[in-house]
């Protein structure tokens, strides 16, 4: 146990050194490394580190090291079951931004929430309930719809849920599967809602196989998520971005 976070926190020092475009030498647990140097050269603005998980160890590596720390619900069992689904609560995202907070002393990193079911319709219980039953668990569905994890219902409540939450952790990003496009791309529509931001725009996530990841491409550019393919291939993210939240307790103070 806890030999995952211990090799990421050495491979994050790693990476770290190399992206400063300079010789690396480094003697660790995991890694070791000898005048080893960043070949291509990495760009002279170092790109964003984002590190999540939704234990408490991982999140305080975030906290300490990276530039945006993803929320997620903590799946140490390996499934999604109910301990996987009470990582999610409200009141357990309080204790995980709280651990962010407490250990980015002076950093302000930004927040980002993995979204693992966004379904836009006017049934959420039906939704919802239909979500459990296809990864087999028994867990009553208003329990689920309370997570800031899932978005489900009609836009209009998909749109409040996303800006109360910002409120009251901060969140600047949320992301989604692929699965959730189409309903990611109405929630764009809305003119002035939490997902229309032109300062931010949109960013990708996924995790698909590449021929997979073409498919999906080509449907973000049809919905107009994304400009054209190859915006798609250049990243790891499909969702939106809010914008850096107003300053303020809510924000950054208790939680």
């Amino acid at each position: 146990p806890g030999v995952r976070v211990d090799r990421l926190a050495g491979a994050v020092e790693v990476i770290t050194a190399l992206l400063a475009r300079s010789p690396v030498d480094h003697r660790g647990t995991f890694y070791a490394l000898d005048d080893m140097r960043p070949v291509p050269a990495p760009p002279a603005r170092r790109p964003p580190l984002l590190i999540g998980g939704g234990g408490r160890r991982v999140l305080a590596l975030a906290a300490r090291t990276a530039d945006i720390v993803s929320v997620n619900w903590n799946i140490r069992a390996g499934v999604l079951g109910p301990d996987a689904l009470a990582s999610g609560k409200p009141e357990a995202t309080d204790e995980k931004v709280a651990w962010v907070r407490s250990q980015a002393g002076d950093r302000r990193p930004e927040l980002h929430l993995q979204c693992y079911l966004l379904r836009l319709t006017d049934d959420p219980h039906a939704a919802a309930r239909q979500w459990l039953e296809s990864i087999g668990a028994d867990v009553d569905p208003a329990w689920l719809l309370d997570s800031p994890h899932v978005l489900v219902g009609p836009l209009g409540a998909v749109d409040e849920k996303v800006q109360a939450q910002r409120e009251r952790w901060g969140f600047s990003y949320v992301s989604f599967y692929d699965s959730a496009l189409d309903d990611a791309a109405a929630a764009g529509c809305q003119a002035g809602g939490a997902f229309d931001n032109p300062r931010c725009g949109r960013f990708i996530y996924t995790d698909l196989f590449k021929s997979e990841k073409l498919i999906v491409a080509k449907r973000a550019v049809e919905l107009e998520i994304v400009a054209d393919v190859d915006e798609v291939s250049r990243s790891f993210f499909f969702g939106v971005c809010l914008g850096p939240p107003a300053l303020g307790k809510n924000v950054h103070g208790d939680h």
